[in-house]
């Protein structure tokens, strides 16, 4: 069964994470179900609009913290990867959420719960976000020694709450993502799908034709702004990040001293605990 599907529901498409029991949280088979869905959706032109959503209680957590391989929480560093891999393996990434986010028709996400890391820059490359008035918006990337990948927040909510969000990690509750411009609105959690539906129905009513040109203009005053260039800078930055992972000080949290001493949940905690400061 398929981690991510594509529903035509006329005039609209749904494009649904399907791995409720895990919180969504993304690894190799889920990403290439992604992409599946993505094509699927870019062919059935009949959809005006397309809306992201998710099955459970959460959007997305990120990525799976139990998964192996080059997009695990937590990569193995004695695997010796050739650069133009790595490199290349980074640029798909990014290329994934510049896809999304240059899709050719409006796009809605509909988050609920939590939105973490990849979910949180999956989430934003949509065109509008609505969240139930409980979801949880965080990239906690820089805390476990990682760099986050979505330049796009900086265009979305300017450099001082960029700041906030990637520097400390720390949650951002629904209310204070609509409040700094991450979110376009939060709304009681049972009334969610019904609200970003209306909304999907109310746009897919203008000429096809004329959102077309309106999303493209958009998108062409982004890329004339710089976000393609800073997803390839991203890219590179990230490479180099991974390249110099465990040179940490005295006194840094070492996620992965501690993941390999007292496992994967004990460094996540210590990771969460890091991120309460800010509360």
């Amino acid at each position: 069964m398929a981690l991510v599907r594509y529903e035509p529901r006329h005039p609209l498409g749904y494009i649904v994470l399907a791995r409720p029991e895990q919180g969504n949280a993304v690894g190799a088979a889920m990403l290439a179900d992604l992409d599946a869905a993505l094509a699927t959706a870019e062919q059935e032109t009949d959809a005006k609009v397309v809306i992201l959503c998710a099955e459970g209680p959460d959007f997305c957590v990120g990525a799976d913290s139990a998964e192996p391989g080059p997009f695990a929480l937590l990569p193995d560093p004695r695997r010796t990867v050739p650069l133009r891999e790595a490199l290349e393996a980074e640029r798909q990434r990014n290329r994934r959420l510049e896809f999304w986010l240059n899709f050719q028709r409006p796009t809605i996400a509909a988050v609920r719960g939590r939105c973490l890391g990849f979910g949180l820059h999956l989430a934003m490359g949509s065109n509008l976000v609505f969240a139930s008035d409980d979801a949880v918006f965080g990239d906690p990337s820089v805390a476990m020694d990682q760099l986050p990948q979505q330049p796009l927040i900086v265009w979305l909510v300017g450099p001082r709450v960029a700041y906030d969000l990637f520097l400390t990690g720390r949650d951002f509750t629904a209310a204070e993502a609509e409040r700094v411009g991450l979110i376009n609105r939060a709304v009681p959690a049972e009334q969610l799908d019904e609200v970003v539906e209306r909304y999907a129905r109310a746009m897919a009513l203008c000429p096809a034709d004329g959102l077309a040109f309106a999303k493209e203009s958009l998108a062409a005053m982004m890329e004339a702004r710089g976000v393609g260039s800073a997803y390839r800078f991203t890219a590179d930055m990230s490479l180099l990040a991974r390249q110099a992972q465990g040179q940490l000080g005295p006194g840094e949290l070492d996620f992965r001293a501690i993941a390999e001493q007292a496992g994967l949940d004990a460094a996540l905690a210590e990771r969460d605990a890091t991120r309460r400061f800010f509360e």
